[in-house]
């Protein structure tokens, strides 16, 4: 059993699945491929909040708050300024063209 079978099994998916992401375009649009995990999760659940804890963004969610696009500019523009921080970047950052997805 595969860890997603197991949340599948513990916190079924929406009776009505969410709609289809057009996974090409938000690669291009964010300047990476989405990882095979995270696709599985976001076309079995859609965009939302896990038990008011996890939240789950999706490519053109209609909720500003869980849109992948939306909250990437926002954490790519926050994290731009930690350069200029005194604070040690966390060593998978410093590498060239790493950066964090939301």
């Amino acid at each position: 059993m595969t860890v997603m079978d197991a949340l599948v099994r513990f916190c079924p998916p929406p009776v009505d699945p969410p709609p289809v992401v057009d996974r090409a375009r938000t690669g291009r649009a964010l300047g990476t491929a989405l990882p095979a995990d995270y696709k599985r999760l976001v076309e079995a659940y859609g965009d939302g909040i896990f038990d008011e804890t996890i939240w789950l963004l999706a490519p053109c969610s209609s909720y500003d708050d869980c849109d992948l696009s939306a909250r990437t500019t926002e954490r790519d523009e926050a994290l731009t300024g930690r350069s200029e921080m005194e604070e040690e970047e966390p060593a998978g950052l410093t590498e060239v063209g790493a950066r964090v997805l939301p």
